[in-house]
C-alpha cells in the first residue's frame, strides 16, 4: 500500500509542479523500474552470461540485449546509470540471471561481483601444451593465441624453473579445475603451478629421489608408460618399472614410443630397423637415458605409476599375438626374442604391416 502511496505523491507532484515536476521525473522513472521485471525470460528460466574484461556498462547493456534477455535496453541502462554501475568497477566472469529479476535486483547481481560463478576446466592427457591451448580456450576467456604466447614465454619457463617449451609442459597436471572464466592467461598458468606443487608432496618428491629421478624425470618417463600402454592402465606400475630396471642397469630404454614421435607419426603400427636409426634425442634405440622433454602430457596416474612401480626382474616387452593390449615380459633377451617371433607371425597373418 506504501508503494502506491508514494507512486500517487509523485504523480501529483509531475503534474502540478510544472518544472519542479520535470525535475522530479527521473525519481519517478528510478522508482517505478525499481520492482519492475528486467528480463524476458519466464520465472523459472535461467540464463548464463559470461562478462569479458575491461567491460563497460554499454558493453553488459549490448550483451544481455544481443542475447534478447533484456525487457528494455534503455530502461536498463537508465537505471544502471542511476545505481553507479558504471562507476564500480565491472567484475568480468560468468554470471547466471533468473526470470525473476527485476532492474534494481539485476543491478546489484552484477555491480556486486558476488554472483560471479566459478567454471570448470578439464583437459586430458594431450600431445603438447599448443593442443592444450586450443582446449583450454574453450573453456576460459583468453583465446588460444593469448594462452600461447604465455606458454611458449621462455621468460615464464624460467620463472617456474623449467628450461624449456618440452620440460615446461610438465607443469600441466591433467585434471579438472574450478576458476573464474575472465582467469588470464598468466593466471591460468599460475592455477596450474598451484597444483603441481600440491601433487609434489615432501613423499613424492623423496619417492622420486630414491629412484633417482627429478620430478620432471619422473614426468618424462611417466610419459613413455602412457605412450607404450594406452589401453590397459593396470600395467602401468609394471612397464614403468622395467623403465626403472633398464635405467639401473645403464641399458637404452629401447622404447618405441620414443621412435615413433622422433619421425612424427604417432599413429605408427609397426617398428622396422630402419625406424629405429632415426638420429633424434628422443630415439631411445639410439640413446641412453630418458629423452629431453616428454612424449605427451602424462595423466596423474601416470605419474603415481612410476612413483609407486612393480617390483620385478623384467627388462624387456613384447605386445601380446592378440587384440588384448596387454603385452608379454621377459627377464632374457631369449625369452624376449621368442615372445616377439609370436608377435610377428601374428602381425602377417592380421594383414599388418
Amino acid at each position: 500500500m506504501g508503494k502506491w502511496i508514494v507512486a500517487i505523491v509523485l504523480v501529483a507532484l509531475l503534474a502540478g509542479a510544472g518544472y519542479a515536476g520535470v525535475k522530479l521525473y527521473p525519481y519517478y522513472r528510478l522508482y517505478s523500474l525499481r520492482d519492475t521485471a528486467a528480463l524476458t525470460l519466464d520465472e523459472t528460466e535461467k540464463k548464463a552470461i559470461f562478462i569479458p574484461s575491461k567491460s563497460s556498462l554499454e558493453n553488459v547493456a549490448a550483451l544481455l540485449d544481443k542475447k534478447k534477455l533484456l525487457d528494455d535496453k534503455t530502461s536498463f541502462l537508465f537505471f544502471a546509470r542511476a545505481k553507479n554501475y558504471r562507476k564500480h568497477r565491472i567484475v568480468p566472469g560468468k554470471y547466471v540471471v533468473k526470470g525473476t529479476m527485476t532492474y534494481n535486483s539485476l543491478v546489484n547481481h552484477l555491480r556486486a561481483g558476488n554472483g560471479r560463478l566459478a567454471v570448470k576446466v578439464t583437459f586430458n592427457s594431450v600431445a603438447n601444451i599448443r593442443k592444450l591451448a586450443a582446449i583450454v580456450a574453450t573453456q576460459i576467456e583468453p583465446s588460444e593465441a593469448e594462452l600461447l604466447k604465455v606458454f611458449l614465454d621462455p621468460a615464464v619457463h624460467k620463472a617456474y624453473g623449467f628450461s624449456n617449451e618440452e620440460r615446461f609442459s610438465t607443469i600441466f597436471l591433467p585434471d579438472t579445475y574450478r576458476m573464474n572464466w575472465a582467469t588470464s592467461a598468466r593466471a591460468f598458468v599460475k592455477r596450474m603451478a598451484r597444483a603441481y606443487k600440491k601433487f609434489w608432496t615432501p613423499r613424492n618428491k623423496a619417492k622420486a629421489k630414491r629412484l633417482k629421478l627429478s620430478q620432471t624425470g619422473a614426468s618424462i618417463l611417466a610419459s613413455l608408460v602412457q605412450s607404450e600402454q594406452s589401453k590397459r592402465l593396470d600395467e602401468w606400475p609394471k612397464i614403468a618399472g622395467l623403465y626403472l630396471n633398464r635405467l639401473k642397469r645403464g641399458m637404452k630404454l629401447e622404447a618405441d614410443p620414443t621412435v615413433k614421435f622422433a619421425l612424427g607419426k604417432p599413429g605408427l603400427r609397426r617398428i622396422l630397423f630402419k625406424h629405429l636409426k632415426v638420429d633424434s634425442p628422443y630415439n631411445t634405440y639410439k640413446y641412453h637415458g630418458l629423452p629431453p622433454g616428454p612424449l605427451r602430457i602424462p595423466d596423474k596416474r601416470a605419474i603415481r605409476a612410476v612413483l609407486n612401480p612393480m617390483k620385478h626382474r623384467y627388462i624387456f616387452m613384447c605386445a601380446k599375438p592378440e587384440y588384448s593390449g596387454y603385452h608379454n615380459f621377459s627377464r632374457t633377451m631369449r625369452q624376449h626374442n621368442r615372445y616377439a617371433r609370436m608377435y610377428h607371425r601374428w602381425l602377417r597373418k592380421e594383414g599388418i604391416r
